[in-house]
């Protein structure tokens, strides 16, 4: 695909029940999901580019949402890394514009789809709400082998996101920057034989590590159908 920086890519026809722009084999591959907030500190921030790194290290697709904070710089990491990103939107894929931080990390502009994918699973026209954000997380989980959800709320998506690993027996791995922190919100999850919580970078990546290698096996996934 060749295109420019003031290009938007052309929408491709659905896949299994989805929107897609770029490699749709892509979706069948094993990946990582991350999410957590727009809003997350530096060492939140750090944890997502370690996850990213990683995922492109480990030659995993890195899948996420498509805002700012958490979502982007998992994303800005992996294609830093050399490794393939999965952008996961909460509105119609005829929206879809490439952000000015990947922007500036994907080279050459020709092989665009070397290292992004972009999914939808709405109309191609609908805008962002609330419930699309939900649905969209719900589909982030299902599309990865294991989900990290950064400084989860006590409410929010993340908090919702985790719940939908847990619901679809995914393993999730919670990455907690400030172990002072209460996380009161949190202790019932850790409970459940697929979570993990870690700290720091080295934790994080072992906890990751742990949860590729569990010998439980993965569940069947069902992908949600076009919205």
């Amino acid at each position: 695909m060749t295109t420019s920086q003031s290009a938007t890519p052309q929408v491709q026809p659905t896949f299994n029940n989805l929107a897609v722009l770029g490699h749709r084999d892509r979706l069948h591959q094993p990946g990582i999901s991350l999410c957590g907030s727009r809003a997350a500190g530096a060492q939140g921030i750090a944890l997502a580019n370690a996850v990213g790194s990683f995922a492109a290290q480990a030659n995993l697709s890195l899948v996420s949402g498509y805002a700012k904070g958490v979502d982007m710089a998992g994303h800005v990491a992996s294609v830093e890394a050399g490794g393939h990103t999965v952008a996961v939107l909460a509105e119609g894929l005829g929206r879809f514009r490439l952000r000015r931080e990947l922007r500036a990390v994907i080279e050459p502009w020709d092989e665009l789809e070397q290292y992004l994918t972009v999914v939808s699973q709405f109309e191609t026209h609908a805008g962002w709400t609330v419930w699309r954000a939900m649905q969209r997380n719900d589909l982030i989980c299902a599309l990865g082998t294991v989900l990290v959800a950064i400084d989860p709320g006590d409410s929010g998506g993340t908090h919702d996101a985790v719940k939908k690993a847990i619901k679809r027996e995914i393993p999730v791995v919670i990455g907690w920057p400030d172990p002072e922190r209460d996380r009161a919100h949190i202790d019932p999850w850790l409970s459940k034989p697929r979570v993990r919580v870690a700290s720091s970078e080295e934790e994080l990546i072992a906890a990751i590590n742990d949860a590729l290698t569990s010998e439980a096996q993965p569940p069947e996934i069902s992908q949600p159908t076009l919205l």
